[in-house]
């Protein structure tokens, strides 16, 4: 089980055995970014083996694909969009029946 902590632009991050969770920070990046935890890159970032995501976007409009991955994520400034993605299997196995907003 690993943390990656305040992941950022040109980072690349690779996760092990275990639970590995990335933070992912954008907050100095001025202009609009996008992110998908599936196919692994954000930003200039690029990961793989990483089983949650969670941290902030930039100050432009971004774009966020995240599912069962998803822990926190808040988008900064900007008009943001999330886009959740659930099919599939989450890293334990489990699969998705439904999903609350709070």
């Amino acid at each position: 089980d690993d943390y990656f902590s305040n992941v950022g632009t040109g980072d690349t991050v690779r996760g092990g055995d275990g639970v590995d969770i990335l933070h992912f920070h954008f907050g100095h990046i001025d202009g609009g970014l996008t992110f998908d935890a599936k196919d692994g890159v954000g930003s200039g970032a690029t990961w793989s083996g990483i089983e949650e995501f969670e941290g902030g976007g930039s100050q432009g409009d971004d774009h966020l694909t995240l599912g069962f991955q998803l822990r926190n994520v808040h988008g900064e400034a900007g008009t943001d969009t999330l886009a959740l993605d659930y099919s599939g299997k989450s890293h334990d196995g489990l699969t998705a029946r439904k999903i609350d907003f709070w």
